[in-house]
């Protein structure tokens, strides 16, 4: 598993951070792994999941615009 250095700020209290980061770590590997699931389940081809990544940077470029990111 790949290791992640960051720097903290003395005024923040690491194991908050910690547990977020956890938290973060948690739901990221529920979400691939749905992904995964479904993705086998629908049999989906390499060319249905390009279709699908276009699909998803062209709502994200909508997102951004909407919020200014």
């Amino acid at each position: 598993m790949p290791t992640i250095t960051i720097d903290v700020p003395e005024n923040v209290p690491i194991e908050r951070i910690k547990r977020k980061i956890q938290k973060l770590i948690t739901e990221e590997r529920l979400k691939w792994e749905l992904f995964e699931k479904a993705k086998e389940e629908l049999n989906l081809t390499e060319e249905d999941l390009k279709d699908f990544e276009k699909a998803r940077e062209e709502a994200w470029k909508g997102i951004k615009k909407k919020y200014g990111l």
